[in-house]
C-alpha cells in the first residue's frame, strides 16, 4: 500500500486557551477530520492558571495523570500527537505497553524562567527534565519555522539527532480576508474610532516578552507626529498573575504618559477579523515567536504587518519589504518605524499590502494538516 494512502488513527492532546497554539491545534483537527483516511480522538485539558511553587508542581502533576487515563484506553493508536509536554512525558512513560508512536509539535516554548530564586530554578530544572525525557522518545517533532527548528534543537539536547520536520502554520481565507473601505468606516464607528485615525494593533497574550510596554513607549513619542494615533492591546482574558499584574504595569504607563484617550483594550474580541479590519498596521514587538499567526492573518486582511525578526518572521517580512522588520525594539527606534509606514504614499503602501496578501495565500490549514498526515504516515 502506498504510504500517503495509509489509514491511521490519531490521539490528538492539546491545551485549551493557549492562544495560538490551542488555534493552530484546533485548525488542523478540524483539516485532519476531514481526511477519510484519518481515524480521530481528540482530547483537551485545562492550562497551567498559577505559577507559585505548589500550584505549578500540582498542575504538572495533575496534567501527567490526566493524560495518562486518556492514553491507556488509546494505546493501540498509531501515533499520540500532542502539543503539551504533560502528554508528551505521560505517552513517554506509557509507549512500552504499546506500539503507538509519538509527535511532538513545538508552538513555543514552555520552560519557565530560569532566574528568580530557588523555587524558580527548580521549576525550570524539572520542566526541563521532562521535556528531556519524552523528547528522547519521540519519533517525530513538527516546527513552525526553521528559526523555531534551531532554536528548540540548542534548547534541548534530547533533539541532537532527531528528526524535525518544519511545516508552517496557515490561515483561515474564509476569515481573514480584505474588506472594502465602507466596511472599515462601518467597523470604526462601531467601536468608536476616528474614520482618519492610525490605528496600530497589538494582539496576544500579556507578556512582558511580547514588549507592549515597549510600544506603548513608542506611542508616546508617535503621538508628536499623529496626536490621534490609536494603539488597540487585543488579548483574552488575564487569568495568571504574572498576566495580571503586567496589565496593572502596562495601565501605570498609559496614566503617567497621558495615552488614556490613545490606548483601547480589547478584551476577549470574539470577532478578531473586525480589528484587523479597522487597523492601519499590525506590530509585535515579541523576543521571540515562531511562525506568529497574526502575522498571516493580518496579511491575508490586506493589513500591514511589522515586527521583530525572530521565528518566521524575518524570512516572510524580508519577501514583502525589508522595512517592516524592527530590528531595534527601542522605543526611539520604533516610533520612527512606525512613522515611517504609516506616511508612505498610497501607492507604495498598496504594493506592500498586495505583496503581503499574495504569499499569505499561500498558507492555508489545508495545505498544513497535509504536510503533517503525509509526514507521519512516512513512518509506516
Amino acid at each position: 500500500m502506498n504510504d500517503k494512502k495509509r489509514n491511521l488513527s490519531i490521539l490528538v492532546c492539546y491545551e485549551n486557551d493557549r492562544g495560538g497554539e490551542t488555534k493552530a491545534t484546533e485548525a488542523i483537527y478540524r483539516e485532519f477530520s476531514k481526511n477519510k483516511s484519518l481515524k480521530l480522538k481528540t482530547t483537551s485539558s485545562e492550562p497551567l492558571s498559577r505559577t507559585d511553587f505548589r500550584g505549578y508542581f500540582a498542575w504538572i502533576l495533575a496534567a501527567i495523570g490526566k493524560w495518562a487515563r486518556v492514553i491507556l484506553p488509546n494505546r493501540n493508536t498509531d501515533w499520540v500527537y500532542t502539543t503539551t509536554f504533560t502528554a508528551g512525558f505521560a505517552a513517554a512513560l506509557l509507549r512500552s505497553l504499546s506500539n503507538f508512536k509519538i509527535c511532538f509539535h513545538y508552538h513555543g516554548s514552555r520552560l519557565p524562567e530560569k532566574e528568580g530564586g530557588l523555587s524558580q530554578g527548580m521549576k525550570y530544572k524539572f520542566t526541563f527534565w521532562l521535556h528531556q525525557f519524552f523528547l528522547k522518545r519521540a519519533e517525530l517533532i513538527l516546527a513552525p519555522s526553521n528559526y523555531s527548528k534551531n532554536l528548540f534543537k540548542k534548547q534541548f539536547s534530547a533533539t541532537k539527532d532527531k528528526k524535525i520536520v518544519v511545516i508552517p502554520n496557515g490561515v483561515d481565507l474564509k476569515v481573514f480576508k480584505p474588506v472594502i473601505p465602507k466596511t472599515k468606516l462601518a467597523l470604526r464607528k462601531k467601536y468608536n474610532i476616528q474614520k482618519d485615525a492610525p490605528v496600530i494593533l497589538a494582539i496576544g497574550r500579556l507578556h512582558k516578552k511580547k514588549g507592549t510596554d515597549l510600544l506603548l513607549l513608542a506611542i508616546r513619542l508617535l503621538k508628536d507626529k499623529a496626536p490621534n494615533v490609536l494603539l488597540l492591546i487585543a488579548h483574552p482574558q488575564a487569568t495568571t498573575s504574572g498576566e495580571k499584574s503586567y496589565k496593572e504595569e502596562l495601565n501605570g504607563k498609559i496614566v503617567n504618559s497621558h495615552l488614556t484617550k490613545n490606548v483601547v483594550w480589547v478584551v476577549d474580541e470574539k470577532d478578531i477579523s473586525n480589528l484587523y479590519a479597522m487597523s492601519n498596521l499590525v506590530v509585535l514587538l515579541s523576543e521571540e515567536e515562531n511562525f506568529p499567526l497574526i502575522m498571516l492573518e493580518a496579511l491575508a486582511s490586506k493589513v500591514i504587518f511589522m515586527g521583530t525578526p525572530v521565528g518566521g518572521v524575518k524570512e516572510m517580512l524580508n519577501k514583502i519589504d525589508n522595512r517592516l522588520i524592527i530590528r531595534d525594539r527601542n522605543p526611539v527606534n520604533v516610533a520612527k518605524k512606525l512613522w515611517l509606514i504609516l506616511k508612505l504614499r498610497d501607492y507604495q503602501r498598496l504594493v506592500i499590502l498586495q505583496k503581503g496578501y499574495k504569499i499569505a495565500k499561500q498558507f492555508t490549514w489545508k495545505k498544513t494538516s497535509k504536510l503533517i498526515s503525509d509526514s507521519l504516515k512516512s513512518y509506516y
